[in-house]
């Protein structure tokens, strides 16, 4: 994460946190029934098999393998215990969210294993890179805080929005009926998961043609995707899974009424680590691809540029 990044967590969460009539943190009570037990027990299970994992193996993208799977895992978490004591008077928003990341999960998924991601020496090209710029020692701290802390704490947060439902409904025994804040996420969140299905879809067909040989001659001559949504932005599936966890966020501001909070920490997390990874990405395209350079100046980095 590049100090860019780091300003800007620090900035949404001081903003967040200091935010007049809000739910804090401290008022999440822990009870043996508390889903949040199970999620922190969950969390600190996959933090320590990704360590192991990647220092037995030498592959340290097992957080990858993760990542569209233990997000479902905490919705559900979190959806199930809201739906054990909600009243009919309210709007089950955990349950119907969990409902939404896991399609979310689901499309994810399948667009990871058909990359082959879920094999077992699987590995982004990216740590592989990143790993032969760092000393050994180095990248052995960076994988232990990184790659399995931070990132599967950062799997946590994003939904933590979940928990301020389950929060609302279960513990503070606020019947909330269905509201705008609702129809905005449901809305935002199905909208984002079809941009981000249409992009990875033609990422691959991309990439199944070049692996063909079967590129068209502008294709060939750029040897990176240009088309289709990426004409309009150079990352569109990237820009569209932000605004997704963004959309989650509304499901915890249709229960407490408020436009953000506390919650908002994980999805400022995710857009601050998309951020540097997003500079990473095309800094190695750049050096690869002679053509990136003028593509860059076309076309925007995430927010598509629309010419009417």
């Amino acid at each position: 994460m590049d100090s860019a990044s780091l300003q800007y967590l620090l900035g949404v969460s001081r903003l967040v946190y200091s935010s007049p009539g809000l739910l804090s943190p401290a008022q999440l009570t822990f009870t043996d029934d508390n889903p949040l037990l199970n999620v922190i027990t969950v969390t600190t299970t996959v933090i320590a098999a990704v360590y192991v994992l990647g220092l037995s193996t030498g592959n340290h993208s097992f957080v990858d393998k993760c990542w569209s799977i233990v997000p479902v895992y905490y919705a559900w978490q979190f959806g199930l215990a809201e739906l054990s004591c909600a009243s009919p008077a309210g709007f089950p928003r955990a349950a119907v969210a969990a409902c939404i990341i896991t399609v979310w999960g689901l499309r994810l998924s399948y667009n990871f294993y058909r990359k082959g991601g879920y094999k077992w020496d699987g590995e982004d090209y990216r740590w592989e890179v990143l790993r032969n710029s760092m000393s050994p020692a180095l990248y052995h701290v960076f994988h232990f805080f990184f790659i399995a802390i931070a990132q599967n704490l950062l799997l946590t947060a994003i939904t933590l929005p979940l928990a301020v439902s389950w929060h609302t409904t279960c513990v503070a025994k606020k019947a909330v009926p269905f509201n705008g804040y609702d129809a905005l996420a449901i809305i935002a969140c199905i909208f984002c998961l079809l941009i981000e299905a249409v992009a990875d879809q033609e990422q691959f067909d991309f990439h199944q043609r070049k692996h063909a040989g079967r590129l068209h001659a502008s294709e060939k001559k750029l040897g990176f995707l240009a088309d289709g949504l990426f004409a309009f932005s150079r990352h569109p599936n990237f820009f569209a899974e932000q605004c997704f966890w963004v959309g989650v966020c509304f499901f915890a501001s249709a229960s407490t009424g408020q436009w953000a909070g506390w919650w908002c920490v994980g999805v400022a997390g995710l857009i601050a680590l998309f951020h540097g990874s997003t500079n990473f990405t095309e800094e190695i395209s750049s050096g690869k691809y002679p053509g990136y350079a003028g593509y860059k100046k076309s076309v925007n980095r995430l927010v598509p540029r629309i010419e009417f």
